[in-house]
């Protein structure tokens, strides 16, 4: 990919160099470069590689995005990545509720990201707090992209087939393309095979 001074559609990262952050930082990763070797002043990339951007997936056609939440925590718990749930208030307690009946034979534990057991948790839900005890996996149930949403190594978006949900989706599906992000789609609908 060929990358022209001051173009719009350049990657963050890119822009990030440029001067051109768009306010979507990564306080946990203060700098988009890993340096393996010590650092030279006059040649400051050498021997680094590029920190890769959050990885957005969209899981469309829930029929429940509660349950959809609570089944990709579980698959995730059970990968061994932890996962942060982010939703309104009410959906919190929700989910709350859920989490300790799914799946039917166990429960998945968890606690609120303000809980002192947090840390050690391998879900946590948010209801907007910005404190997260880790950045593996964001799931979130919000009408809106969140501001902390960069933070993240992945961030599962989960889109219903109400119409309303889905024209947001959409939104945020924009959102996230326009600013360089690698996005993936699965349509959760359709019976797979």
């Amino acid at each position: 990919m060929i990358l022209r001074k001051g173009a719009i559609n350049q990657p963050l990262t890119h822009r990030f160099l440029m001067g051109k952050w768009n306010g979507y930082a990564r306080p946990s990763r203060p700098h988009p470069f890993i340096c393996s070797k010590g650092r030279d002043e006059s040649r400051p990339y050498d021997n680094c590689e590029m920190d890769s951007m959050t990885k957005v997936d969209f899981y469309t056609g829930s029929e429940d995005k509660l349950r959809t939440a609570c089944q990709l925590s579980h698959k995730a718990m059970q990968n061994g990545v932890r996962v942060v749930l982010s939703a309104p208030d009410k959906a919190v307690d929700a989910l709350d509720k859920l989490l300790w009946q799914f799946p039917a034979t166990a429960f998945i534990p968890h606690c609120r990201s303000d809980a002192a057991e947090a840390g050690e948790m391998p879900v946590v839900l948010d209801s907007g707090n910005e404190r997260f005890p880790h950045h593996d996996l964001l799931i979130s149930l919000h009408d809106e992209c969140v501001p902390f949403f960069s933070r993240f190594e992945r961030v599962i978006e989960i889109v219903s087939n109400d119409a309303e949900d889905s024209r947001l989706g959409r939104e945020r599906f924009k959102f996230y393309r326009d600013r360089g992000y690698e996005l993936s789609h699965t349509d959760l609908s359709k019976p797979r095979t």
